[in-house]
């Protein structure tokens, strides 16, 4: 529900008057104290992050020998606020634990993070160095983490992990999730703004066989007999998982600085793909396990059985994703169960899949073919109601050791895998023209339900539509000004 301004405006009055307990270097000036949000979007945009923190009590976490814990600690006693790491570089040798009602921000950035197609002028310089392929960087898993977030750090190597509180399975990064019959809650009100991510990557194709935490990394030796160094396919830059408002928004996930080489499915000195993962994984992926167990089956996942999935006021926008393989965008998100386009929101974001690569494998073990999928995706869409408007892509498929292309590269897509039907969406001038040649549809494949979507004014260098299996429903779905016409809409 909006507040009205002068709703808003006492909050932050509260905050300002109530709380005066920032850390000595910023008492006497020099830290940030403006709302970022608002920087770029305004007050009113999205009147919950106004609040969620208050942005003028600031610890400086030079203040607290470079802690995080401490100074986090100092900010909650207040009843909240922002960490602050000014401009340097901070290496991490396990991950940072975030705190509910503390933002961490660094050196402000107002730049933007793409320009059109092109990643942007956005260069954070209060930097993040992880451990190569450990995947480690910012993590929050606690039921009722509400707001929190990462603001303006340029993070190399290090992913940030928003994540669900999921049961029974102790924190892995497969485990975890494949094996988990509940969701314990994921909290609310969380941000990722302004931040520049690059080379994030977990080196193991299954972490399940070694020892692995989010906070502390491998504890033991993850390269082991027959099992090399190759990516673990659901490795994430950013993944957001909220029980009702998040923002991930102005964040340029880079294209990789690091290079080294490794041995593979019997291929020797090859190059170490750290751009095979995924973008932004928003309410999606980390709930499949539950879904499969809980839902009835692919495209199963309703309101009524899945309520996380079906989250409300989720947000991604202009954000500039760099992919090798996997998925650019991935989300889900619920709607007001009426009007298209009322539920998640993804604004003017670029997916840029490589072009001209070679994906050798997917498992580390077996050589990849013609047959086998990378994914190569743009957009992939569940829940219901999402609204996607003025998007662009430039998605490519990967060739086989043997030189055939691999199957996929959609563009966006919303098919029975993400666990759901759809209804309501909104898909409102997509861009996906520069695709290569035969690639990136923008498409419905084979719901069970496919009911009240509007497609209007998108291009694809393919196809735009849907495809139906015979005893597919679909009804009530419009298309207009798009470019090829649809195919498969009107019903």
């Amino acid at each position: 529900q909006k507040m009205a301004p002068f709703q808003s405006s006492i909050i932050v009055l509260l905050w300002a008057t109530c709380t005066l307990a920032s850390s000595p270097s910023c008492i006497k000036g020099g830290c940030p104290t403006d709302d970022p949000v608002a920087q770029l979007y305004g007050n009113y945009t999205y009147p919950w992050a106004m609040s969620m923190v208050n942005w003028s009590n600031v610890f400086n976490v030079k203040d607290y020998g470079d802690d995080y814990s401490k100074a986090a600690a100092e900010a909650a006693k207040t009843g909240g606020g922002v960490v602050y790491f000014p401009a340097g570089t901070y290496k991490l040798t396990k991950s940072i634990n975030l705190i509910n009602n503390v933002v961490l921000r660094g050196e402000p950035d107002y730049e933007p993070a793409k320009s059109g197609t092109k990643p942007g002028r956005l260069a954070p310089k209060t930097v993040f160095e992880c451990p190569d392929k450990q995947h480690l960087g910012f993590f929050n898993n606690d039921k009722n983490g509400s707001n929190l977030g990462v603001v303006n750090v340029d993070s190399n190597g290090c992913a940030i992990m928003l994540w669900p509180n999921l049961s029974p399975a102790p924190l892995s990064m497969k485990n975890y999730w494949y094996d988990a019959t509940k969701v314990e809650g994921a909290g609310s009100n969380k941000l990722v703004l302004g931040n520049r991510i690059r080379n994030v990557i977990l080196g193991n194709p299954d972490p399940s066989l070694h020892a692995w935490s989010p906070i502390t990394g491998w504890n033991t030796s993850h390269v082991a007999g027959s099992n090399p160094v190759w990516p673990w396919r659901f490795s994430t830059a950013i993944a957001m998982y909220s029980g009702e408002n998040s923002l991930v928004a102005n964040n340029l996930i880079d294209k990789a600085t690091s290079e080294s080489k490794t041995d593979a499915a019997g291929f020797k000195n090859i190059p170490f793909p750290y751009d095979n993962r995924y973008g932004i994984d928003m309410n999606q992926i980390l709930f499949g396990g539950v879904l499969g167990k809980t839902s009835g089956g692919p495209c199963k996942a309703a309101p009524s059985n899945s309520a996380y999935f079906f989250a409300r006021g989720l947000v991604a926008r202009d954000n500039y994703v760099y992919q090798n393989g996997r998925v650019g965008i991935s989300w889900s998100g619920g709607d007001d169960g009426k009007t298209p386009g009322s539920g998640s929101v993804l604004l003017s974001n670029h997916v840029e899949v490589a072009q001209g690569t070679t994906c050798y494998t997917l498992d580390g073990v077996k050589p990849m073919t013609g047959h086998d999928t990378n994914e190569n995706r743009g957009y992939n869409q569940g829940g219901y109601g999402s609204n996607l408007t003025s998007n662009t892509g430039h998605i490519f498929r990967q060739k086989t050791p043997d030189g055939y292309e691999t199957v996929d590269g959609e563009g966006i897509l919303h098919q029975c895998s993400a666990n759901s039907d759809s209804y309501r969406s909104y898909w409102h001038s997509n861009d996906l023209s520069g695709s290569e040649s035969g690639g990136g549809p923008i498409w419905f494949y084979k719901l069970d339900n496919t009911v009240d979507n509007v497609l209007v004014d998108n291009k694809s260098p393919h196809f735009i539509g849907a495809v139906f299996n015979d005893d597919d429903h679909h009804a009530g779905n419009k298309c207009s000004g798009n470019s090829p016409k649809c195919s498969g809409i009107p019903p």
